[in-house]
């Protein structure tokens, strides 16, 4: 397996405090945007140094990594921007994430293809694509499973951090989304992909050869770990049918 480790831009609210107390982030700020660190491009180019053993520490030399595997640097891209373009200059893998923006994740990755400049990480354009999936052992089953995604959804939404998923009956006894609330999530609740494990595996491969991506990322939130468990299991057997 495989653990990922996300360094990137998110909104204010879910920003950790890294930077000492609040009076000391402007001059740190400052100081990271001279050595040209404040932006992006800068911090993914202090990373690939620091892998490489290339960046000076905080006592001007160079950081030594454990002697472990050097840890693979992916760069997640939302569309055809900044990241997509990062990806492919550096020669770097590069992640989409269809169930939050189905809509850009093509642009992204024909972006980054045709810019593919292969270099000491990759030899050619290597993307994986994340997919929201939930599979059970009935159509039925599914559905009950899923229906109380859309409340989960508007707890992220909320900036609630990790809210409760309900189950089923749950959330019959909950208010349906209003019509904002639709609009805000449409993206999401429209590219999950629920149902029989069978069907689930046959939708989730034509968006990989849509995508012609390299690997398969399935996220599945469900009331509890034994759903997630079993949608997973299921879906490992159905996939390897495709």
């Amino acid at each position: 397996g495989r653990t990922d480790l996300g360094l990137g831009r998110s909104v204010a609210a879910r920003t950790p405090r890294t930077v000492g107390l609040d009076h000391d982030r402007p001059h740190v700020e400052a100081r990271l945007l001279e050595r040209g660190l404040g932006t992006f491009t800068g911090r993914c180019d202090q990373l690939l140094r620091l892998l490489a053993g290339k960046e000076p520490g905080l006592q001007g030399t160079p950081v030594d990594l454990l002697d472990a595997v050097t840890p693979q640097v992916w760069v997640h891209a939302a569309g055809a921007g900044e990241s997509a373009e990062y990806a492919a200059r550096n020669g770097l893998p590069m992640g989409v994430a269809y169930f939050s923006r189905p809509t850009t994740v093509l642009e992204a990755i024909d972006l980054y293809r045709e810019r593919f400049v292969p270099g000491p990480y990759r030899d050619r354009p290597h993307v994986a694509i994340a997919v929201s999936a939930l599979a059970a052992d009935t159509e039925d089953e599914a559905a009950a499973l899923g229906s109380g995604y859309d409340v989960w959804l508007r707890g992220l939404a909320l900036d609630a951090g990790a809210h409760h998923y309900p189950t089923a009956d749950e959330r019959a006894g909950l208010p349906p989304l209003d019509p904002d609330e639709h609009v805000a999530l449409d993206d999401r609740l429209r590219t999950r992909v629920v149902g029989r494990a069978d069907a689930v595996a046959r939708r989730l491969a034509a968006i990989v050869e849509a995508a012609e991506a390299d690997e398969l990322v399935v996220e599945t939130v469900a009331p509890t770990l034994d759903d997630r468990l079993r949608s997973y299991e299921l879906l490992a057997r159905a996939w390897a049918r495709v």
